[in-house]
């Protein structure tokens, strides 16, 4: 067995999948506008992992984290950054 974060990882990107993708298939015409998805809460890893795989990796075409929500402002960047 992995790690924890091994773990975190791949629970993190089958919700992920689990999500979005229903969300895809129903919006698959190419007139449909982008699905943007906004993150409440930056305090820890997986706002930055879930940035990665939408914006970075682009694991699911027309979808990208656009807004993200901290407790504080520092929290909010440090996210935005990573």
């Amino acid at each position: 067995m992995g790690t924890r974060r091994d773990f975190i990882k791949t629970v993190g990107t089958g919700v992920a999948v689990s999500v979005v993708a229903p969300a895809l298939m129903a919006n698959s015409s190419a007139e449909d506008k982008p699905i943007r998805i906004g993150i409440i809460g930056a305090e820890n890893s997986h706002t930055a992992g879930f940035g990665k795989l939408f914006n970075i990796d682009k694991k699911f075409p027309g979808v990208e984290l656009k807004y993200v929500w901290g407790e504080t402002d520092a929290f909010a960047r440090s996210a935005m950054e990573k």
